[in-house]
């Protein structure tokens, strides 16, 4: 058992240190996942949700396209005369922005620009500013002194009303965030100020404005359009919603078998749970295949498994191939079949790298050791030394590992030590 904890340690610094040294490149796994051989018990894993100042996500909201425009209420109106509604007859831009928020800085040269060319053929241009606190209005004032060569529109600060009619009940999360109300009174269209247009000529805001003003923008098509986006988007929402709670219950009956060392009732709530929520349910997949390999010892079991794991749904998942193939290449012994498995499936991450990426070369070389063949694992690991910066952490981990090989394949004889070089 010693031995085998020291092999699967070893495993797991070598990838650990080849993660170290590819964070932040393009093409490598976005998670590599080891066996520790631990008897931890399994976890799903939780979604990440981000909202960025550059995106302004949307999710199902009351406002959409085609609604009547919501009143303006501001705590105070900085430039322009203060109105509590957009003006009948004239297209409006209403811009939420704030002045920590550095792309809506960005922009505002752009709105400008919109508001002085279009101004006269029918455009008005409200900033509405979500800065908040006791010096909201100090702030936002001293910007618009600073910043005057920049700002050729009307600003308004919000007291509260407008954030919450317009962009909260859009269902919008970030800033800048653009409405375009139509001559009309409706909203025309809603979205990132430089969000690209769809031919990808221009952005999406100066095509809506310049639609309406020309007449040629159709408002209950877009609203039509808007109104299956948010079906389908509640829809997936709710969808996501039954998924978690079903994951939630069967979490729960599965930690009750898991306390009463019940494996082979867990790996039923496992495979129930995998094909669930596949997405999120990588770790759940690796201790299944470290239940049956490492703990029950049931190494064809594991290996029918984990076959069937890369058939679907992870079929095209490089990380969770890395993961078998380091699964399968540590201390228990997953048999000849097992061995050949890793080496083969190392080898299609490698492929699709095109051997660029020494986490996937660490993992092959390990399998090739696994599998009785030092001398190519002693080529492989001199291929992801070649990889690495000779001043990361990871090099000196690189060249004890391969001293171990070479010494392996030395003792094997000259064929397996020619072939190592």
């Amino acid at each position: 058992m010693r031995t085998a904890s020291v092999r699967r340690a070893w495993l797991g610094m070598l990838v650990g240190s080849a993660l170290l040294c590819a964070c932040g490149e393009t093409g490598t796994p976005a998670s590599t996942q080891t066996n520790s051989g631990a008897a931890a018990e399994p976890a799903t894993e939780t979604p990440a949700a981000q909202a960025t100042q550059e995106t302004a996500d949307a999710t199902p909201g009351v406002l959409t396209v085609g609604d009547q425009a919501p009143p303006l209420s501001s705590a105070r109106w900085f430039r322009g005369e203060a109105r509590e509604a957009v003006t009948p007859g004239r297209v409006t831009l209403v811009e939420f922005w704030a002045t920590w928020c550095g792309p809506c800085i960005t922009v505002m040269p752009h709105i400008s620009e919109l508001a002085e060319t279009l101004g006269p053929r029918g455009l008005d241009v409200v900033a509405v500013s979500l800065d908040q606190g006791a010096s909201a209005e100090q702030v936002v004032e001293t910007f618009l002194e600073e910043r005057a060569d920049i700002v050729s529109f009307e600003v308004m600060l919000d007291e509260g009303a407008t954030g919450r009619d317009w962009f909260e009940a859009a269902g919008r999360s970030g800033i800048p965030c653009s409405f375009v109300v139509a001559q009309d009174g409706r909203i025309a269209w809603i979205g990132h100020p430089m969000e690209p247009a769809s031919d990808g000529s221009g952005n999406q805001l100066d095509r809506v404005i310049e639609g309406l003003l020309d007449g040629t923008y159709d408002i209950d098509a877009q609203a039509r359009a808007a109104g299956e986006a948010a079906a389908a988007m509640a829809s997936a929402a709710a969808e996501q919603t039954r998924v978690e709670e079903q994951v939630a219950e069967l979490s729960a009956e599965m930690g009750k078998l898991w306390s009463q060392g019940d494996r082979r009732g867990v790996l039923e709530y496992i495979d129930q749970i995998v094909a669930i929520d596949p997405d999120n349910s990588h770790d759940l997949a690796q201790r299944k295949i470290e239940i049956l390999l490492y703990e029950l010892g049931e190494a064809e079991e594991a290996l029918s498994a984990a076959r069937a794991l890369l058939a679907e749904p992870y079929a095209d998942d490089s990380g969770m191939m890395l993961t078998m193939a380091s699964l399968f290449s540590g201390g228990a012994d997953p048999g000849e079949e097992g061995r050949a498995f890793a080496v083969d499936t190392a080898r299609r991450v490698v492929a699709l790298t095109d051997g660029t990426d020494p986490t996937t070369l660490v993992v092959l070389a390990e399998a090739l050791f696994a599998s009785g063949e030092p001398g190519a694992a002693v080529d492989t690991m001199r291929g992801a030394l070649s990889l690495v910066d000779e001043t990361s952490p990871a090099y000196a981990t690189y060249e004890l590992v391969l001293a171990r090989y070479q010494s392996a394949a030395e003792a094997a004889g000259p064929a397996d030590a020619s072939a190592g070089g």
